[in-house]
């Protein structure tokens, strides 16, 4: 679990700094409460969900581990996962979305 913390804390760290120029320590807290103790086997799943009111929860198999409420780490999840720049990763979206029809 420890890898798996670290990866999340560098990679929205490095988004983070994008979006505001320096390092906040918000990442650190979207693996908040898992242990290191958690064992992650394949096929275990890592859910991050946003809820209502720019809160991000994480589930380790189901168990909620962490509920943050920050519009800085939601809007750094989604770049790190559209890309930079988002209007950008619109556009693609916008493109596959409409070659389905």
């Amino acid at each position: 679990m420890s890898m798996v913390r670290k990866n999340f804390e560098e990679g929205l760290g490095a988004s983070i700094k994008k979006l505001t120029g320096g390092k906040d320590q918000v990442a650190n807290k979207l693996m908040g409460e898992a242990s290191d103790n958690t064992k992650l086997t394949p096929g275990s799943l890592i859910e991050i969900s946003r809820l209502p009111g720019y809160v991000l929860e994480t589930k380790v198999m189901g168990e909620v581990i962490s509920k943050v409420e920050s519009e800085l780490l939601c809007r750094a999840y989604i770049n790190l996962y559209l890309g930079d720049p988002l209007k950008d990763a619109k556009d693609k979206f916008g493109k596959s979305l409409a070659s389905l029809f």
